[in-house]
């Protein structure tokens, strides 16, 4: 941080930095960020990100920040809460979000109705003969019923938070 250079004539990521660090100097128990690695080079998000990973290890505040840049700061995330249009849509413990929340491809798919299936969000053809659904409460349970329906093979995929958050929204 060049200490002869004045506030205002900062970028945007060296502002960024400085008022992180002033933020966290006095070790406060509630961090709030609107933002936080919004306009930042690489470099600067891996500290910025850093830096918080590093005050939650050592003095545990809660953090609470706000961010379109969901998968970016999903590794500083213990709680997620999306929120669109000014509602909540999700709010939940991010390990629970990840294991619910689940693409299953079906390859050859010879099940032409899934009205049983509560807890599909939807469904659609990708490609030839590969159906997608997604689900929000994922189990064993699901491919078990989708087996004894259909003998196509079937690939689970996990999802990242900005993809639950887009599904979340085409739910609603």
């Amino acid at each position: 941080m060049p200490l002869e250079k004045r506030f205002g004539y900062l970028s945007k990521g060296m502002k960024k930095k400085l008022l992180l660090i002033i933020s966290l100097s006095p070790h406060p128990k509630l961090l709030l960020f609107d933002e936080p690695i919004s306009d930042l080079d690489p470099k600067a998000k891996y500290d910025v990100v850093e830096e918080l990973i590093r005050a939650k290890e050592e003095w545990a505040p809660a953090i609470f920040f706000s961010s379109h840049n969901i998968s970016e700061l999903s590794e500083l995330s213990e709680k997620v809460i999306f929120i669109d249009q000014g509602q909540i849509i999700q709010n939940d413990r991010k390990i629970n979000l990840l294991s619910k929340w689940k693409k299953i491809h079906i390859i050859d798919d010879k099940i032409l109705n899934f009205s049983g299936f509560n807890d599909i969000i939807h469904s659609r053809y990708l490609r030839g003969n590969t159906r997608e659904i997604i689900v929000n409460n994922y189990s064993d349970k699901i491919i078990k019923e989708i087996r004894e329906k259909s003998r196509a093979r079937i690939d689970v995929f996990d999802m990242n938070l900005e993809q639950i958050f887009l599904e979340s929204i085409k739910e609603k």
